[in-house]
């Protein structure tokens, strides 16, 4: 009996920890994409309340944010990453919106395509977040996150030895009557 316990024991750790690592790495990218979500759905929030009191306002331009009025101004390796989307025309608002990841040879890309109808329903708003990663400083994340992973596994395993300790004494009784 106690060599049973301690397999299910040990096989529960390893299911834990790999669960575990999982849900940190969905976590991370998770985070990425809903922090630069939040700043797109607030460009495109703004923008239309402006545009809607008739107050004269630029499309957000940067290196990493652009916003653009119908399909036609979009650039073309943006409309290419969004053909679908773009083509099927369904407004996504609040913290939606499309994304994409692409693996260049320097970076990974994070394109996010936020899509919202004008007030005047004349054309559609777009704005595209660019979050670019470089391939090193993806190597460094992944690296933390490589290390909160064994550090959390490490306590898993912990807990889980604590806790066939208290089974194990807890069984002893039991073992001796049969």
């Amino acid at each position: 009996l106690k060599n049973k316990v301690g397999k299910i024991i040990a096989i529960f750790s390893i299911i834990i920890i790999i669960f575990y690592t999982g849900v940190m790495a969905y976590l991370l990218e998770w985070g990425l994409k809903h922090g630069a979500g939040g700043i797109i759905w607030q460009e495109s929030r703004l923008f239309i309340e402006d545009y809607d009191r008739g107050i004269p306002v630029e499309l957000p331009h940067g290196r990493s944010i652009n916003g653009y009025i119908g399909h036609s101004s979009m650039p073309a390796k943006i409309a290419d990453i969004f053909t679908y989307e773009i083509q099927s025309a369904h407004p996504k608002m609040l913290y939606d919106g499309y994304s994409r990841r692409i693996e260049t040879p320097h970076a990974f890309e994070i394109h996010l395509l936020m899509i919202s109808r004008l007030p005047d329903n004349s054309d559609y708003l777009y704005i595209h977040y660019l979050l670019e990663v470089p391939k090193n400083l993806d190597f460094d994340v992944w690296d933390t996150l490589y290390y909160t992973a064994i550090a959390g596994g490490i306590l898993v395993v912990f807990m889980l030895l604590t806790f066939r300790r208290i089974l194990q004494r807890s069984l002893t009784p039991l073992v001796s009557l049969a």
